[in-house]
């Protein structure tokens, strides 16, 4: 072989090869920076990841955002029309053939700021107003990001931090208040999960560190700081004053029937709140449950929807800050189904909720508080109201899950009371929590490994999908592929129903196949539902959509499907 044909058979080679790399890769988002818009405007933001196509289509979850890619690659503009509640739009970029996973981008009503690096030392502090959002990263180990505030005596500061819980940034970051000599003043690790949150009262006139450094959300060997580039935070300063902390009901119902000491939208806590706060609460999007917020204050909270619509939301009335000792029965004994949610504030404060039971009537009482994020190590007794006996007890759900649950029986019919405390004696404005209390019924659950798929024209492909049976369901589920309103759509993408058998391998989890016409072309959301094929004496029919936990108050029902033909 000639050295010239050589050379032509390896540029040939090396094309083909090239061609085919750009055929088959994936695009890839990985994070967004900076990650906070300010409502009212338009902002650059930078795409991480891989993008083997520029421009890409950019996909948002909310109408109200307009997310259009630039000219440079990775480079997207947001806009975030004035008067838009604060909370997450999720950004998904496609292209001719695939689809990235979601991303978060959050939303403020604040003024927003970048972070300027060197920013370690107390002379490269950046100097902040408040209020303000702050976009950081810890890019690198050992790295300690600084911010330089100025506050009269007596003046109060919250400043909070979202990074593991929002941004799912692996990191367990730490917040500090110090002076402007490096003495600590305060300091806080873990307020909501792993994210930090300080409210500090300066104690004269004068300029103030804020300095936030992480450890790996996963504890290793490794002696110091820690930082990488997925080490993502926004960092909140705003005055004390009129700042909501957080929102309860934690769940709310849309078709909830509230009884007269129910409520039928959540209620704000927070710092030094008016009487007359305008609640706001937003429509779910295909990704985000609603959102609640105040006009005119900053603070936001998903507040997602309980899986029994039927339970009524009740609430304990006082605000944070106020002096609480150990409470008394409600004056009305709550109707089962329902859920309450309070604050176990002071030390040593245990709530008692009062509610009735019918004889032979399995129920079930379980507390949500570190799942969401909040601090307080459940301990949760059931005591008859009448003999005083405990009836049912429990401190850990299980290991490493301090959130409690019980189940009994009924003897007979009267009244329980639930009592909720904190097993390490935790208290304070950050501990908050939800009680269930339901009737035991049997039911099943669907789960999906993934938050999106790929499918060519023309092939197939399976979606497994885990089975949890729960307290005894044992009828046959059929699983299918949710129809999409687009009568083409649904002609492109099809599915044979699978059934879960009772017993056997199936009873557990299943495979739906799914099949693209070789003309298919959809980039799009599905939903995989489980209906029960069947009805007897003690189960009745339900429904459930496969969900994947993309943030532990999320369990997203709407799956993304990626059927597009390769240019």
């Amino acid at each position: 072989m000639s050295l010239r044909l050589l050379l032509s058979f390896s540029f040939l080679l090396a094309l083909t090869s090239a061609l085919s790399s750009r055929i088959q890769a994936q695009v890839q988002l990985d994070r967004l920076f900076p990650c906070v818009v300010q409502s009212g405007t338009t902002a650059t933001i930078k795409a991480e990841g891989k993008f083997p196509i520029w421009p890409a289509i950019v996909v948002s979850d909310r109408e109200d955002v307009q997310s259009v890619a630039e000219d440079e690659s990775g480079n997207i503009r947001v806009t975030v029309p004035d008067g838009t509640p604060p909370g997450v739009t999720w950004l998904r970029i496609t292209d001719d053939k695939s689809s990235s996973d979601l991303v978060p981008l959050l939303i403020t009503s604040a003024p927003t700021l970048t972070e300027t690096e060197p920013n370690q030392t107390s002379s490269e502090a950046n100097q902040v107003n408040v209020p303000v959002a702050v976009c950081g990263k810890l890019g690198k180990g050992g790295d300690l990001d600084a911010y330089r505030v100025t506050a009269k005596s007596g003046e109060s500061i919250n400043v909070s931090l979202i990074a593991n819980r929002i941004l799912a940034s692996p990191m367990d970051a730490v917040l500090q208040i110090a002076d402007m000599q490096g003495n600590v003043l305060e300091q806080e690790d873990d307020s909501r999960g792993l994210d930090p949150s300080i409210r500090f009262v300066a104690p004269e006139n004068g300029d103030y560190l804020i300095r936030v450094f992480a450890f790996p959300e996963t504890p290793n060997s490794t002696i110091g700081y820690a930082g990488a580039a997925n080490f993502l935070y926004c960092l909140t300063i705003v005055s004390a004053d009129k700042f909501v902390e957080h929102f309860l009901p934690i769940e709310l119902a849309k078709s909830s029937q509230p009884s007269a000491d129910s409520t039928a939208e959540p209620q704000p806590f927070g710092w030094q709140l008016p009487q007359d706060t305008s609640i706001r609460l937003t429509e779910a999007t295909a990704v985000s449950p609603r959102v609640a917020s105040v006009n005119g204050l900053l603070g936001w909270q998903w507040i997602p929807e309980p899986d029994d619509q039927t339970i009524a939301s009740v609430i304990e009335k006082s605000n944070l800050g106020e002096e609480t000792t150990t409470r008394s029965e409600p004056p009305i004994s709550q109707k089962v189904p329902f859920s309450f949610s309070g604050h176990l504030s002071t030390r040593r404060e245990v709530d008692v909720i009062s509610f009735d039971v019918q004889s032979g009537v399995q129920y079930r009482l379980s507390v949500d508080s570190k799942r969401l994020s909040y601090p307080i190590d459940t301990e949760l007794k059931v005591i008859d109201s009448t003999t005083r006996e405990t009836i049912a007890s429990n401190d850990d759900q299980s290991r490493n899950n301090y959130d409690s649950v019980v189940s009994f029986t009924a003897k007979e019919d009267g009244q329980c009371t639930a009592e909720i405390r904190d097993a390490v004696d935790g208290h304070g404005p950050h501990h908050a929590y939800t009680l269930k209390v339901q009737k035991v019924q049997p039911t099943f659950s669907l789960s999906a490994t993934a938050q999106r798929y790929t499918i060519e024209p023309g092939k197939t492909l399976e979606v497994a999908v885990s089975v949890t049976r729960e307290n005894g369901f044992n009828l046959p589920i059929e699983i299918s592929l949710n129809p999409i309103s687009d009568p083409k759509i649904n002609q492109m993408i099809t599915a044979v129903p699978v059934t879960s058998a009772v017993k056997g391998d199936s009873a557990k989890a299943v495979k739906i196949i799914l099949s693209a016409t070789e003309d298919a072309n959809y980039q799009g959301w599905i939903q995989i539902v489980g209906r029960s094929i069947e009805e007897d004496e003690t189960n009745t029919a339900t429904t459930a959509n496969a969900t994947f936990p993309l943030r532990p108050e999320i369990s997203l029902k709407n799956l993304w499907l990626n059927a597009k033909p390769v240019k």
